[in-house]
Protein backbone atom coordinates (compact mmCIF):
# COMPACT_ATOMS: atom_id res chain seq x y z
CA UNK A 1 0.00 0.00 0.00
CA UNK A 2 1.46 3.20 -1.00
CA UNK A 3 1.80 5.96 1.59
CA UNK A 4 0.35 9.76 0.22
CA UNK A 5 3.37 12.08 0.41
CA UNK A 6 4.46 14.08 3.36
CA UNK A 7 3.98 17.15 1.71
CA UNK A 8 0.12 17.10 1.85
CA UNK A 9 0.39 17.47 5.66
CA UNK A 10 0.99 21.31 5.03
CA UNK A 11 -1.23 22.32 2.90
CA UNK A 12 -3.82 20.96 5.16
CA UNK A 13 -1.95 22.44 8.13
CA UNK A 14 -1.88 25.94 6.50
CA UNK A 15 -5.64 25.44 5.88
CA UNK A 16 -6.69 24.40 9.33
CA UNK A 17 -4.76 27.60 10.78
CA UNK A 18 -6.68 30.11 8.23
CA UNK A 19 -9.92 28.56 9.37
CA UNK A 20 -8.68 28.90 13.27
CA UNK A 21 -7.89 32.40 12.54
CA UNK A 22 -10.51 33.74 10.16
CA UNK A 23 -12.49 32.06 13.00
CA UNK A 24 -11.06 33.60 16.03
CA UNK A 25 -11.66 37.23 13.81
CA UNK A 26 -15.36 36.27 13.19
CA UNK A 27 -15.90 35.71 16.90
CA UNK A 28 -13.90 39.05 18.05
CA UNK A 29 -15.95 41.15 15.40
CA UNK A 30 -19.25 40.16 16.65
CA UNK A 31 -18.40 40.71 20.26
CA UNK A 32 -17.50 44.16 19.18
CA UNK A 33 -19.84 44.91 17.28
CA UNK A 34 -22.36 43.97 20.02
CA UNK A 35 -20.37 46.10 22.14
CA UNK A 36 -20.89 48.89 20.17
CA UNK A 37 -24.84 48.19 19.10
CA UNK A 38 -25.35 48.23 22.96
CA UNK A 39 -23.31 51.37 24.29
CA UNK A 40 -24.71 53.72 21.41
CA UNK A 41 -27.83 52.35 21.70
CA UNK A 42 -28.06 53.86 25.26
CA UNK A 43 -27.75 57.41 23.71
CA UNK A 44 -30.55 56.14 20.98
CA UNK A 45 -27.83 56.44 17.84
CA UNK A 46 -27.32 53.58 15.79
CA UNK A 47 -24.11 52.34 14.13
CA UNK A 48 -25.29 53.31 10.26
CA UNK A 49 -25.37 56.74 11.63
CA UNK A 50 -22.15 56.81 13.53
CA UNK A 51 -20.19 54.89 10.44
CA UNK A 52 -18.13 53.62 12.94
CA UNK A 53 -15.14 52.52 10.94
CA UNK A 54 -14.92 48.30 10.95
CA UNK A 55 -11.77 47.92 12.65
CA UNK A 56 -12.75 49.42 15.73
CA UNK A 57 -15.14 46.71 16.39
CA UNK A 58 -12.28 44.72 16.67
CA UNK A 59 -10.67 47.00 19.24
CA UNK A 60 -14.26 46.83 20.96
CA UNK A 61 -13.64 42.93 20.86
CA UNK A 62 -10.76 43.00 22.53
CA UNK A 63 -11.96 44.88 25.53
CA UNK A 64 -15.12 42.73 25.84
CA UNK A 65 -12.52 39.65 25.58
CA UNK A 66 -10.30 41.17 27.86
CA UNK A 67 -13.56 42.21 30.79
CA UNK A 68 -14.40 38.49 30.36
CA UNK A 69 -10.86 37.17 30.77
CA UNK A 70 -11.05 34.16 32.64
CA UNK A 71 -14.10 32.77 30.83
CA UNK A 72 -12.45 32.99 27.49
CA UNK A 73 -9.39 30.91 29.28
CA UNK A 74 -11.55 28.58 30.53
CA UNK A 75 -12.86 28.13 27.11
CA UNK A 76 -9.81 27.93 25.22
CA UNK A 77 -8.60 25.15 27.63
CA UNK A 78 -11.98 23.06 27.21
CA UNK A 79 -12.02 23.51 23.88
CA UNK A 80 -8.09 22.50 23.95
CA UNK A 81 -8.57 19.54 25.75
CA UNK A 82 -11.85 18.36 23.76
CA UNK A 83 -9.79 18.48 20.62
CA UNK A 84 -7.32 16.66 21.82
CA UNK A 85 -9.57 13.96 23.05
CA UNK A 86 -11.37 13.58 19.31
CA UNK A 87 -8.86 11.35 17.19
CA UNK A 88 -8.47 12.78 13.59
CA UNK A 89 -10.65 10.09 12.10
CA UNK A 90 -13.83 10.95 14.03
CA UNK A 91 -14.17 14.40 12.47
CA UNK A 92 -15.31 12.43 8.90
CA UNK A 93 -17.94 11.40 11.01
CA UNK A 94 -21.78 13.45 10.06
CA UNK A 95 -22.69 13.40 13.43
CA UNK A 96 -19.46 14.66 15.15
CA UNK A 97 -19.45 17.70 12.40
CA UNK A 98 -22.97 18.95 13.22
CA UNK A 99 -21.55 19.45 17.02
CA UNK A 100 -18.97 21.29 15.80
CA UNK A 101 -20.96 23.62 13.62
CA UNK A 102 -23.49 23.75 16.87
CA UNK A 103 -20.20 24.75 19.10
CA UNK A 104 -19.35 27.25 16.76
CA UNK A 105 -22.88 29.27 16.56
CA UNK A 106 -22.75 28.79 20.47
CA UNK A 107 -19.87 30.62 20.33
CA UNK A 108 -21.44 33.48 18.04
CA UNK A 109 -24.46 33.91 19.95
CA UNK A 110 -22.16 33.94 23.79
CA UNK A 111 -20.15 36.39 22.58
CA UNK A 112 -22.58 38.64 21.03
CA UNK A 113 -24.26 38.24 24.99
CA UNK A 114 -21.10 39.17 25.86
CA UNK A 115 -20.49 42.10 24.04
CA UNK A 116 -23.79 43.21 24.51
CA UNK A 117 -23.36 42.86 28.45
CA UNK A 118 -20.41 44.85 28.78
CA UNK A 119 -21.30 47.46 26.81
CA UNK A 120 -24.57 48.40 28.79
CA UNK A 121 -21.90 47.57 31.95
CA UNK A 122 -19.73 50.32 30.87
CA UNK A 123 -22.42 53.02 30.06
CA UNK A 124 -23.73 52.65 33.39
CA UNK A 125 -20.39 52.97 34.83
CA UNK A 126 -20.05 56.30 32.34
CA UNK A 127 -23.39 57.24 33.68
CA UNK A 128 -22.38 56.77 37.72
CA UNK A 129 -19.30 58.83 37.03
CA UNK A 130 -20.75 61.65 35.01
CA UNK A 131 -19.30 60.35 31.44
CA UNK A 132 -15.50 60.94 32.67
CA UNK A 133 -14.21 59.41 29.58
CA UNK A 134 -16.03 62.24 27.44
CA UNK A 135 -14.52 65.39 27.47
CA UNK A 136 -15.79 68.69 27.04
CA UNK A 137 -15.69 70.53 23.40
CA UNK A 138 -16.34 73.94 22.41
CA UNK A 139 -17.61 74.44 18.73
CA UNK A 140 -18.01 77.58 16.42
CA UNK A 141 -20.56 77.25 13.62
CA UNK A 142 -19.46 78.92 10.12
CA UNK A 143 -20.77 82.17 10.23
CA UNK A 144 -23.74 81.13 7.39
CA UNK A 145 -24.67 78.17 9.86
CA UNK A 146 -26.53 80.58 11.69
CA UNK A 147 -30.14 80.07 12.17
CA UNK A 148 -32.33 82.41 9.60
CA UNK A 149 -35.31 82.30 11.08
CA UNK A 150 -35.28 84.56 14.30
CA UNK A 151 -38.30 83.07 15.55
CA UNK A 152 -37.05 79.82 15.90
CA UNK A 153 -35.21 80.66 19.51
CA UNK A 154 -34.25 76.94 20.05
CA UNK A 155 -31.89 77.11 17.24
CA UNK A 156 -30.37 80.75 18.22
CA UNK A 157 -29.81 79.57 22.11
CA UNK A 158 -28.52 76.40 20.71
CA UNK A 159 -25.92 78.41 18.44
CA UNK A 160 -24.64 81.05 21.17
CA UNK A 161 -24.16 77.80 23.85
CA UNK A 162 -21.85 76.05 21.82
CA UNK A 163 -18.52 77.74 22.19
CA UNK A 164 -19.17 77.64 26.14
CA UNK A 165 -17.57 74.30 26.50
CA UNK A 166 -20.75 72.15 28.33
CA UNK A 167 -21.51 69.73 25.46
CA UNK A 168 -18.91 66.34 25.64
CA UNK A 169 -17.96 64.42 22.51
CA UNK A 170 -19.59 61.00 21.32
CA UNK A 171 -18.42 60.48 18.16
CA UNK A 172 -16.84 62.22 15.98
CA UNK A 173 -16.46 61.13 12.32
CA UNK A 174 -15.86 62.56 8.42
CA UNK A 175 -19.58 64.38 8.11
CA UNK A 176 -20.71 64.63 11.75
CA UNK A 177 -20.13 65.89 15.01
CA UNK A 178 -21.96 63.97 17.97
CA UNK A 179 -22.54 65.76 20.98
CA UNK A 180 -24.47 64.91 24.11
CA UNK A 181 -24.71 67.34 27.63
CA UNK A 182 -25.83 65.09 30.49
CA UNK A 183 -26.99 66.88 33.65
CA UNK A 184 -24.63 67.08 36.61
CA UNK A 185 -26.25 65.68 39.81
CA UNK A 186 -28.74 63.38 37.65
CA UNK A 187 -26.43 60.25 36.83
CA UNK A 188 -30.03 58.49 35.63
CA UNK A 189 -31.40 60.53 33.22
CA UNK A 190 -31.66 59.99 29.62
CA UNK A 191 -29.24 62.29 27.74
CA UNK A 192 -30.18 63.95 24.40
CA UNK A 193 -27.78 63.87 21.38
CA UNK A 194 -26.81 66.86 18.91
CA UNK A 195 -25.46 65.87 15.42
CA UNK A 196 -23.99 68.69 13.54
CA UNK A 197 -22.48 68.24 9.99
CA UNK A 198 -18.96 68.90 10.03
CA UNK A 199 -19.42 71.40 6.86
CA UNK A 200 -21.40 74.06 9.47
CA UNK A 201 -18.54 73.29 12.02
CA UNK A 202 -15.63 75.96 11.66
CA UNK A 203 -13.88 75.41 14.88
CA UNK A 204 -13.92 72.58 17.39
CA UNK A 205 -11.45 72.62 20.56
CA UNK A 206 -11.58 69.71 22.91
CA UNK A 207 -10.89 70.62 26.42
CA UNK A 208 -9.06 68.52 29.32
CA UNK A 209 -12.10 69.01 31.37
CA UNK A 210 -14.20 66.02 32.35
CA UNK A 211 -17.22 66.84 34.14
CA UNK A 212 -20.57 68.32 33.04
CA UNK A 213 -21.42 72.38 33.48
CA UNK A 214 -23.58 73.17 36.50
CA UNK A 215 -26.84 74.25 35.61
Amino acid sequence: MSTPPSGTSTPRLALDLVTLVGLVAALVYIAGWSYAERYFAHFQVGLLALEVPAEYYFVYGSWVLGHWWWLVLLGVILGWLGLGLVPPAAWRTRWLRALALLLILALFLGLRWLGGTTGSQDYRAQQATDFGASPRVRVWLKPNSTPPVPEDASLTDLTTALPQGCQRLLVQNRSTLWLFRPRQGAPQTQVAVLALPMAEVRALRLLPQFTSCEE
